[in-house]
């Protein structure tokens, strides 16, 4: 049993952003539903680790490269034991953390594990049974979503076969988003869902990180994912191999045919993809999960972590993070 802290950076800055907030709410809620045994405390000197829960979008009050959250007292005083969750499409390990979009050339076990998403959940989102969708599944395997300019999704919409489903909405969900029409984005949201329960297998290209909460959305409703991410990092805890087709980028042509030789274990799959759901990243199992997590970093701590958090600023150098560091000095002299 661990002794747990519980915070982010907008709490520790005594800030009222529900949006910030929101990824500690939640978390807060799933300890009182739990099944994990470990203790909450609020004094840092107590604290086995200090969990900073921090959200899933680039620039919040934690920063692009954890400014914020490496700004605190709390971190400043307690380093050694403070652990970040945040799901950035494009991390920069500089604090020891759980990110489920960091890439594999950037993951070390002392300093990173990858993870699940921490989001308001889908409303319409439900486990139905295969043997339960009527007619049984319309689909062999379906993707729709937003592609945006992610290389990956392009190149699904490539696809010709008959039986997966491709659709791009991303010019409906932009656009309903930017005219605030939440009774659309609620309308495509059901699209979603209601599409997953006629498929077999849910295909789960990556974002612009490398992760996509379709994956563990897929999980949830209990069909197998066919995971497209050659540098995404699998989170500990699930057997993905027991419930997940991992497909590499180069073979999205051959996709149907793929799935077409495991089409016999899409049944048995989701089945087991709800079960690891449920075992891992239900709200009765997230928080034990992410603490085993958080435990595993801290345990790690030394002289080779130290050197790997050197490392890591070395991405910093990487052309898309010079460019935000110059709009950033640019926007900071004006």
């Amino acid at each position: 049993m661990a002794a747990v802290m519980l915070t982010c950076t907008e709490e520790q800055r005594a800030g009222t952003g529900e949006a910030a907030l929101y990824s500690l709410q939640f978390l807060r809620s799933c300890v009182k539903r739990g099944r994990h045994g470990h203790q909450i405390v609020e004094r840092p000197e107590i604290a086995d680790v200090i969990l900073f829960v921090e959200g899933h979008y680039d620039g919040g009050v934690w920063g692009r490269y954890l400014e914020g959250l490496r700004a605190t007292e709390l971190y400043r005083k307690y380093r050694a034991r403070c652990v970040a969750f945040c799901g950035m499409d494009f991390p920069v390990p500089l604090v020891p953390g759980i990110y489920p979009s960091i890439a594999r050339a950037w993951h070390w076990r002392s300093l990173t594990r990858g993870g699940s998403y921490i989001l308001p959940p889908n409303p319409h989102l439900r486990h139905v049974p295969l043997a339960a969708v009527s007619g049984g599944a319309r689909w062999l395997g379906s993707f729709i979503g937003c592609t945006g300019e992610v290389p990956v999704r392009l190149r699904l919409t490539t696809l010709k076969d008959e039986r997966l489903l491709i659709q791009d909405n991303t010019r409906e969900f932009v656009r309903a988003i930017q005219e605030k029409r939440m009774s659309d984005v609620d309308a495509l949201k059901r699209q979603f869902c209601q599409t997953t329960q006629e498929s077999k297998f849910v295909i789960c290209p990556r974002g612009v990180g490398t992760s996509s909460i379709r994956l563990f959305e897929a999980m949830e409703m209990g069909r197998a994912p066919v995971i497209l991410s050659d540098e995404w990092v699998a989170p500990d805890g699930p057997d993905w191999p027991s419930f997940s087709v991992r497909v590499e980028e180069r073979e999205i042509p051959r996709l149907g045919a793929i799935l077409r030789q495991r089409e016999a274990d899409a049944e048995a799959l989701g089945r087991q993809a709800r079960a690891e759901w449920e075992r891992v990243y239900s709200p009765e199992a997230l928080f034990g999960t992410i603490v085993h997590d958080s435990m595993g970093l801290v345990s790690r701590a030394g002289l080779l972590r130290d050197l790997q958090l050197a490392v890591a600023r070395l991405q910093l150098l990487r052309p898309l993070h010079l460019r935000q560091l110059w709009r950033s000095w640019k926007s900071s002299g004006s």
